[in-house]
């Protein structure tokens, strides 16, 4: 199990408040699930600029599904970072500033 997924697991799934919290979130997840086709779809239609910002050390998502999902859409750009799933903090601002 990736290091990140285990933190995460033991951190959210050990407290009961933490737990009822984090259950909730899942079971909630599943109404706002879209499928990547209807993203994509909405990303080209809507003409609107979409920028991604993705780690290239990313243990949940992998860079092959985005590259996949923005392929053919003009609009959408994804920039690399030296980074894993988590890439909130200053780089991720200093980046979305020069771009």
């Amino acid at each position: 199990m990736p290091p990140l997924i285990l933190h995460f697991l033991s951190f959210n799934l050990t407290r009961p408040e933490r737990f009822r919290r984090t259950f909730g979130c899942w079971f909630a997840l599943d109404s706002f699930y879209l499928p990547r086709r209807r993203i994509k779809s909405i990303w080209r239609d809507s003409g609107l600029r979409v920028d991604i910002y993705f780690g290239t050390k990313d243990e949940m998502i992998r860079y092959k599904t985005v590259k996949k999902m923005v392929e053919g859409v003009r609009n959408v750009r994804i920039y690399l970072m030296d980074a894993g799933h988590r890439l909130i903090g200053e780089d991720l601002r200093d980046r979305m500033i020069e771009n």
